[in-house]
């Protein structure tokens, strides 16, 4: 039995204020082979008092860090969602707060959408002016109509006790001409945060960490371009409360996600949520919703393995889910790095120490390396957040064999610089395998393989080796 390559932790990048603090923000890997990401804080425009109003950075997989842009409030202030990127190559984010339009609450602009290209020319298309929404969440660009659909945390025509909006889901174009697709209003979810989901007909589906019938603990929906919304899930605490991360679509057409607490696990000392005098203590849970609003939950954390997960999942080449979570307990306090297979099997891969990296605020995303990247929104040298890769030494999964004249071409999923060796043999109820070649190396997320046809009959299989 071969052996396994152990899981690595590499801080690329630790953010100091200039070039940003506080990165909240996925990742989006660019077609270039860079990676581009938001700070919520820092940047070059910070007047006395201020934290700076957060930058648009560009990073490359050695961890050379370029700072595209640095806001000044009228052109955006505070970015906590990653950005999108078009077939052009234009970014396209937002940002909490800033912009144009006052918010008549807290005195402040109720944010901004904006296009950045990859040498940092930032152009504003849509401020919002709070009756169309307030706090612009993550941008999701759709291949069905070209559009940019997101939610507003708040805002809208609906509202809370204190004045304030239930926010919205809606559509933008490049150009900037915004569509309204729905006004939350609390029995339908509230104040959605998570990037929403594209799914195979272009339909929509995201959270809301508020609302919901009978309690505050927020929903799961469904929802279409024509603004017809259905609810999927109501949370109710046991199977979760306050989803605030997106969901995503898995490759087996099933959706996933996380609350940020709920769950079977709780304890009466850990941060909760609340309406009126319902409360709810937990870790929060990874759980897998079918689009017919089925739930089973996969992971409920108990602190030790971490806790309060907040970013998206990734559904790795290898068939696993990978997370963050921001907290925990005891040795898991600074957030973690786990993965979970599709039947709840789980394994927590890193635990941050502060020095590190510390409380993930954002999931991980999949490099062209076959690594793993992303941020902390806080920890490292500075304390102000980190930039990182993880080294996973995933299951290799062998891809439909491809067939040329006299040639077989084998691929599977790799991490640069790992070793992989394919193994053949005749008779499928054989445990003799032989060798296929030489131990190959792999210098990319994808590695082939090239094998003569000989006519007879093989079965294969790669395996990840010392």
């Amino acid at each position: 039995m071969f052996g396994q390559p152990a899981v690595k932790l590499t801080t690329l990048v630790s953010f100091n204020g200039t070039n940003g603090s506080s990165p909240d923000g996925e990742l989006v890997l660019g077609a270039d082979g860079n990676f581009y990401g938001t700070t919520g804080y820092g940047g070059t425009n910070a007047p006395p008092g201020n934290n700076g109003y957060g930058t648009v950075f560009r990073m490359s997989l050695d961890g050379t860090l370029t700072s595209l842009v640095s806001f000044d409030g009228i052109s955006g202030w505070l970015p906590q969602a990653g950005l999108t990127q078009d077939s052009q190559g234009n970014l396209f984010g937002s940002t909490i707060v800033g912009g144009t339009n006052n918010y008549p609450y807290f005195g402040v602009h109720c944010g901004n959408i904006f296009q950045i290209t990859t040498n940092g020319t930032l152009t504003s298309i849509f401020s919002f002016d709070d009756t169309n929404g307030a706090y612009p969440g993550a941008l999701s660009l759709s291949s069905f109509d070209g559009g940019l659909y997101g939610t507003t945390q708040t805002g809208g025509t609906n509202f809370y006790s204190d004045g304030s909006g239930m926010g919205t889901a809606f559509r933008v174009t490049p150009d900037g001409n915004l569509t309204t697709l729905i006004e939350f209003n609390g029995n339908d979810g509230a104040s959605p945060l998570g990037q929403l989901a594209i799914g195979r007909q272009g339909e929509l589906y995201g959270t809301t960490p508020g609302g919901g019938y009978g309690n505050a603990f927020g929903t799961a929906f469904k929802l279409l371009t024509n603004g017809t919304l259905t609810t999927l899930v109501t949370f109710d605490g046991t199977n979760g409360a306050q989803p605030t991360g997106g969901l995503i679509l898995g490759k087996d057409g099933n959706l996933y996600g996380t609350t940020g607490y709920g769950g079977t696990n709780f304890s009466q000392g850990t941060y909760g949520i609340g309406n009126g005098s319902n409360y709810v203590f937990g870790f929060g849970v990874v759980f897998q919703l079918a689009t017919d609003g089925t739930l089973a939950l996969l992971v409920n954390f108990n602190g030790t393995n971490g806790g309060y997960p907040r970013g998206s999942l990734l559904h790795g080449p290898d068939g696993k889910l990978y997370g963050t979570t921001r907290g925990g307990s005891g040795s898991a306090g600074n957030g973690t790095i786990f993965q979970v297979s599709l039947d709840g099997t789980f394994k927590t891969l890193i635990m941050f120490n502060g020095t590190n990296g510390s409380a993930p605020s954002t999931g991980v995303v999949l490099g062209p390396d076959g690594n793993l990247y992303g941020t902390t929104s806080a920890g490292g040298a500075f304390g102000v957040g980190t930039a990182f890769r993880l080294t996973v030494p995933m299951t290799p999964v062998l891809q439909p064999v491809l067939s040329s004249i006299g040639q077989f071409v084998f691929s599977w999923n790799s991490v640069a610089g790992l070793n992989y060796q394919v193994q053949y043999k005749a008779d499928p109820g054989s445990t003799n395998w032989a060798n296929a070649g030489s131990v190959i190396t792999a210098s990319s997320g994808t590695t082939f393989q090239t094998n003569a046809v000989t006519g007879a009959q093989g079965f294969y299989r790669v395996l990840l080796v010392p």
